[in-house]
């Protein structure tokens, strides 16, 4: 159940009219982990599949440096029309799907082949590509996804793609941006009571509070809770897990950090600290207000008008997670000394 997303469900179904009327359309849902992309992208193509070919695939950080990894899954239902494509095209399409033997041609040609294959099908019927967490797509497959979006235009092709956080520089200007932000307090209130019509007013407060209104972690945060907990008759843990899922999309971000980056991080999320007070409160660690410059880069906080703030309420609760007892108690012993 899709609540609060009215205007952005709108706009990617006038990219699907637009593909079915013969025109081409580009859109980027983007926003940050658990915010629902992906949700956004299958409802709408779950309501306009019976009138397309899809093509869907997802990048994964397993995948990251196999070439074309992302392009193999993508195009399998398209296997059948590589046959009809001119002998060089071909040849160099098989060459980088390795349905032949030999090193993939260079990337021009590849991404040449795979224009001609698409728009080639969509003359029988209009085509949908769908790519979720482009973030985590192979360098090779990125590149022919956008010389695809460069250069589709009076095709029946639909590209969705989606990208956690940001948009990047190669990204920007080629189509329509899809920027979903978390719920209003209204539509995250709903979508609780929607999932979790068990939860005591107490309770929710507290789940609203912690989710900071990312519906996965609406969704996520009560299940880890007993039924008692749930209903308000036995206390809340000292600090809501924000979901395993959630844990999981963090991550990746997280495990770049090195350790003085990692216990820095997690020393300032237990703790509301202007940055002066979080700078003396790194020192007794042997740390500076420099060693939260890797977690700044990932977009994981942000030192602004004397104050230390998270990108997001649930990278708190995600930082505090996934932490080891040992990292947390050095934690907490340094915080301890601070305030003293």
């Amino acid at each position: 159940m899709l609540i609060g997303r009215s205007t952005q469900l709108a706009t990617l179904r006038t990219c699907i009219d637009q593909a079915l009327a013969g025109r081409a359309a580009v859109a980027f849902v983007h926003g940050d982990p658990g915010v629902g992309k992906s949700a956004l992208l299958a409802e709408v193509l779950t309501s306009a599949s019976s009138d397309l070919t899809l093509l869907t695939s997802s990048g994964h950080p397993a995948e990251c440096d196999l070439p074309y990894a992302t392009l193999q899954h993508l195009l399998r239902p398209l296997a059948s029309h590589i046959d009809q494509l001119p002998p060089v095209q071909r040849h160099a399409l098989a060459q980088a799907l390795a349905l032949e033997v030999g090193a993939p041609m260079e990337q021009t040609a590849a991404a040449s082949a795979v224009l001609a294959l698409i728009t080639t099908a969509a003359v029988e019927r209009p085509v949908a590509i769908c790519v979720d967490d482009l973030q985590w797509v192979d360098p090779s497959t990125r590149s022919v996804l956008v010389f695809l979006a460069r250069r589709i235009d009076a095709d029946a092709v639909v590209m969705l793609l989606g990208h956690r956080g940001r948009l990047d520089d190669d990204l920007l200007g080629l189509g329509t941006s899809v920027m979903l932000s978390p719920l209003s307090g209204d539509d995250a209130k709903t979508l609780l009571r929607h999932r979790h019509p068990d939860l005591g007013a107490a309770v929710t407060a507290s789940v609203l509070e912690r989710a900071g209104g990312l519906p996965l972690a609406l969704l996520e945060i009560p299940s880890e809770l007993s039924a008692d907990q749930r209903r308000g008759t036995e206390p809340l843990p000292a600090s809501l897990s924000v979901g395993v899922s959630l844990e999981r999309l963090y991550e990746p971000r997280l495990r770049l950090l090195a350790d003085d980056a990692r216990l820095a991080l997690l020393i300032a999320s237990l703790d509301d600290m202007s940055v002066e007070d979080l700078t003396a409160a790194l020192s007794h660690a042997g740390l500076s207000i420099e060693s939260l410059g890797p977690a700044e880069r990932q977009h994981l906080l942000h030192l602004r008008e004397g104050r230390c703030q998270f990108a997001h309420p649930t990278v708190r609760g995600a930082v505090q997670s996934t932490a080891t007892a040992h990292e947390t108690a050095r934690a907490h012993e340094v915080l301890a000394h601070h305030f003293a």
